[in-house]
């Protein structure tokens, strides 16, 4: 799979690693070179300018602060539905750190405002954590984290869950994008928790399969 990042933050950093080790073609296009090049080194990945990353993806990860992507959108050219056909993944949380709200700047939620902005067919999933859980590939009782996936396309559906397994983690269907909105409210509860002297690899952890009986929580 051929997957660009827009962005050259923490969870491009974490990331971009676990995807080259599952045999990914990585593509880091960041705002300043020299950090994107140094991600795309360690990661094993190659780098391109930010407006060229993007052009042979199968998938986009858009990968920066929420108050970057307007300007991210736009110094990558993917405004006006230049995406069309294109999956793009949304790890961002579009949450203020004083109040711990979601912003209003991009409504319903962030991930419907990338899909109407950018044509791509968008996912929002991998944003529940902080970076470190990725980095580390962190377990949560022995087993796998679970990743809420939520999309209105199959095609996407398909491979966002590809690349969740190869983070070590396992998909959960989450219904369609406009459940993009939950997702980014509960996370304001993480960033809240994270922010106010909880552990990097705290995390609302979703269960599959048939639980535990008698065992520790």
């Amino acid at each position: 799979m051929n997957i660009g990042f827009l962005g050259a933050g923490r969870m491009t950093e974490a990331l971009a690693p676990l995807w080259t080790a599952a045999g990914h073609d990585v593509v880091i296009g960041g705002r300043t070179a020299e950090k994107a090049t140094a991600i795309a080194e360690r990661a094993g990945a190659r780098v391109a300018p930010l407006d060229e990353g993007w052009r042979d993806a199968d998938v986009v990860v858009l990968s920066v602060l929420y108050q970057g992507v307007t300007w991210t959108l736009e110094a990558a050219g993917v405004t006006g539905g230049a995406l069309t056909g294109k999956v793009l993944i949304d790890v961002n949380n579009p949450v203020e750190v004083d109040e711990f709200q979601v912003v209003e700047d991009f409504q319903p939620s962030l991930a419907e405002h990338l899909a109407a902005t950018t044509g791509a067919d968008v996912v929002k999933a991998l944003n529940q954590v902080e970076a470190t859980v990725w980095s580390t590939r962190a377990t949560f009782g022995g087993a796998p984290l679970v990743v809420p996936v939520a999309t209105d396309s199959d095609r996407a559906r398909g491979l966002t869950e590809q690349l969740v397994r190869d983070a070590g983690a396992v998909p959960v269907d989450a219904g369609p994008l406009l459940q993009a909105r939950n997702l980014e409210a509960m996370t304001a509860v993480i960033i809240r928790h994270l922010w106010t002297g909880g552990q990097s690899l705290s995390a609302f952890q979703l269960t599959v399969g048939q639980a535990a009986v008698g065992g520790a929580p």
